[in-house]
């Protein structure tokens, strides 16, 4: 589970992210991020409704998700906002898949140190 510190959940931040912020574009995984002069990292997750109409299948998908991004939260770069956009193809996916593709979007992002 990620830290609240580590949470984005204010509307007007996903806002702020969305009209400002740079677009990383994957087939499973879309990143849309924000630096900020913080030196804090700050994630957000979305799961629409086109991904799954059953919450019980959008909510596990942003556990998985919540879990990867925990794990790695020490390697993204300090001062950045991130929204984690998953798509409907990420039901397909296992775990290590899913593992696979964020790192990948977030480094082409050039989001984590080495």
């Amino acid at each position: 589970m990620l830290f609240l510190k580590n949470r984005l959940k204010k509307e007007k931040d996903f806002k702020e992210v969305f009209s400002k912020g740079r677009t990383v574009y994957s087939n499973p995984i879309n990143i849309r991020f924000f630096w900020r002069d913080v030196n804090e990292r700050r994630v957000g997750i979305i799961v629409s409704k086109k991904v799954s109409k059953k919450a019980v299948t959008r909510n596990r998908v942003k556990r998985v998700l919540r879990e990867q991004m925990r794990e790695k939260i020490e390697r993204v770069q300090r001062g950045i906002d991130i929204i984690i956009i998953a798509k409907r193809d990420i039901l397909k996916l296992n775990f290590k898949e899913i593992n696979i593709s964020l790192e990948e979007v977030l480094k082409k992002g050039k989001i984590l140190t080495k």
